[in-house]
């Protein structure tokens, strides 16, 4: 067992990240703190999700990490923070087996389906690969960035990371399901200016968003997450909405899922914002309050058959673009089946489109993506 006192976790920290280290560990801001070997690891919550590791030889620090952007020298606020929960609270941190010894535990075709995995997550892992080792075949993954030229290629370099949420999520591991999806909205939100906008004539982005919304949605059901990450994700939420309300298709069907979140908690995190935003929030929630209010007068024999021809009607025209418009009035028609008859009804009614359109390969391509 490795341990520092606090005057030695002093030393190694100016005067400020120390005091504002203490501040963060006495609010209760680590996450998943976990120990595996000589390596302390976890997540903290301040403006953004940072992740921290700090490695040990002895009782000293051999080297230290942290995502936030701090570099003025020594240990910033989180890493203090860290250190902090494990000098004083040692036993929550998560004892998990080294890394050498979970592999020593693998198979030669689990640990090569492993590094499969990992190199499709994480693109640049392929240049520690030896030449020797290397497919000659095989040309190198494009490294994930949004700084390339075309809306496909940037779709396609960050689905790789899309993938691996979807298996965290599928795993259960909702916390790093919801933060690959919170990382990717936001860089993604951030970068789509009107010049990205204008590239993005297919609209390949545009659905890329609306699959990190879905995703981010279903992460924020989970009771498992603490309510400072919940506001970290709901405020990259609630920026994808903002860049939705200029026009356009990015983060589609974001304000139905922002008006799914408690309205209570969506004004904490709208609170801290520009007096534009705040205004655009409250209006979509007198929007919510209108529909409750409205009498439910429409039956389902009414309503299905209208959503039916209107996605139909964006069907016929042939065109990516089009069938997401199409989609919209899909998820309508399924949200109108209230009873298992109807629910049967609208089985029945994807199974028809199928058969007649089967041919539209990216008709069913976009289905594949849209959550409903």
């Amino acid at each position: 067992m490795f341990s520092l006192s606090k005057n030695q976790i002093q030393r190694l920290a100016t005067p400020n990240s120390y005091e504002r280290g203490e501040e963060y560990y006495h609010r209760g801001t680590i996450l998943h703190p976990t120990r595996r070997g000589n390596l302390l690891s976890g997540y903290c919550t301040g403006t953004a999700l940072y992740e921290m590791t700090i490695a040990f030889d002895g009782n000293a620090i051999a080297n230290f990490h942290c995502s936030c952007p701090y570099d003025r020298g020594g240990l910033c606020k989180h890493c203090v923070a860290l250190l902090l929960t494990w000098c004083r609270e040692s036993e929550l941190f998560r004892e998990v087996p080294t890394l050498r010894e979970t592999l020593a535990e693998r198979s030669k075709s689990e640990l090569l389906d492993l590094v499969e995995a990992m190199v499709a997550t994480e693109p640049m892992l392929l240049s520690l690969i030896p030449a020797s080792l290397s497919p000659t075949t095989h040309s190198p993954l494009p490294t994930p960035s949004l700084d390339f030229p075309t809306s496909r290629a940037i779709a396609e370099a960050l689905q790789p990371r899309v993938d691996a949420a979807k298996r965290y999520f599928e795993a259960g591991d909702v916390f790093n399901a919801g933060r690959l999806y919170y990382s990717l909205l936001s860089e993604l939100t951030r970068s789509y200016d009107e010049e990205r906008e204008s590239l993005d004539y297919n609209g390949e982005l545009c659905a890329l968003s609306s699959v990190l919304v879905a995703g981010l949605r279903e992460c924020l059901t989970s009771s498992e997450i603490p309510e400072a990450l919940q506001r970290l994700w709901i405020g990259a939420l609630i920026e994808a909405y903002g860049r939705n309300l200029e026009g356009g298709e990015y983060a589609d069907g974001i304000d139905a899922v922002l008006l799914a979140i408690d309205s209570e908690r969506l004004m904490e995190v709208v609170a801290g914002l520009d007096r534009q935003m705040k205004r655009a929030i409250l209006k979509l929630l007198e929007q919510k309050q209108k529909q409750k209010s409205l009498p439910e007068t429409r039956e389902f024999d009414e309503v299905f058959p209208e959503y039916r021809e209107r996605a139909e009607k964006y069907i016929k025209q042939r065109n990516r673009r089009s069938y997401r418009q199409a989609i919209k009035f899909l998820r309508e028609a399924k949200s109108s089946c209230t009873t298992e008859q109807h629910l049967s009804d609208w089985h029945d009614y994807i199974a028809e489109l199928r058969s007649r359109y089967g041919n539209l390969k990216a008709l069913w391509e976009e289905m594949e993506k849209a959550t409903f």
